[in-house]
């Protein structure tokens, strides 16, 4: 029976997409490329030493062993799917030998997971990650409709190590209106075995709806 959901972790150092460099096309002789609008031929390209390629491919890899597991032969197609990405980095070693700034100089940095503020981009993370799935786990990243909630990057727990986790489930495309659940502030403590239940519960903004 084919699954609805697949969860794994990559327990390698999170590595964001870095912005690509460009470079004129060129032919056997070294000469230029123009198109047939009369223009050069860009190539948009990542250097092939960037540890991006190595973090996308022990992404794949693991995506691959955990779609035996779990008995998924081939991509998810043409439906709508729950993606919840959590980059975990390197804990600042800042976080375990100051206290906080500003009006919370009192406390101390929490010693569980915290959130990133800091470079690089959640998005970066995202690209990376998804071009790694593309074709593995589905077909075309348009079908990730929206993110669980617990997506998002931070800091590791004292004594942890930086990984990312990575979760997806099919999405019952005719609970479109539920589908989109209440933020809440703390994120973590929905776990991804609740994550298909909540889906399915109408949000107390959709009950307001309803009640109007």
């Amino acid at each position: 029976m084919p699954t609805d959901r697949i969860h794994f972790v990559v327990n390698e150092l999170p590595i964001a997409q870095p912005r690509h460099k460009a470079t004129v096309m060129t032919d056997g002789a070294g000469n230029p490329i123009k198109g047939e609008n009369g223009r050069f031929v860009i190539k948009n390209y990542i250097d092939a030493d960037n540890p991006v390629h190595q973090f996308k491919y022990t992404v794949r890899r693991m995506a691959i062993e955990a779609m035996r597991r779990q008995n998924m032969v081939e991509p998810w197609t043409d439906v709508p799917l729950v993606l919840e990405i959590r980059i975990l980095v390197a804990r600042p070693t800042w976080a375990d030998t100051m206290a906080g700034r500003g009006k919370d100089k009192q406390r101390r940095w929490p010693e569980g997971e915290f959130p990133v503020w800091k470079r690089p981009d959640l998005d970066n993370y995202e690209k990376a990650v998804m071009d790694a799935l593309k074709g593995t786990i589905w077909k075309d990243d348009s079908q990730v409709a929206f993110y669980g909630p617990k997506h998002g990057k931070f800091y590791h727990a004292m004594g942890d190590h930086p990984r990312v986790e990575i979760a997806c489930a099919m999405v019952d495309p005719w609970t479109t209106e539920r589908i989109k659940t209440e933020p809440t502030i703390e994120p973590m403590t929905v776990s991804f075995n609740d994550l298909l239940e909540l889906i399915g519960r109408p949000s107390a903004a959709y009950k307001a709806r309803k009640e109007n």
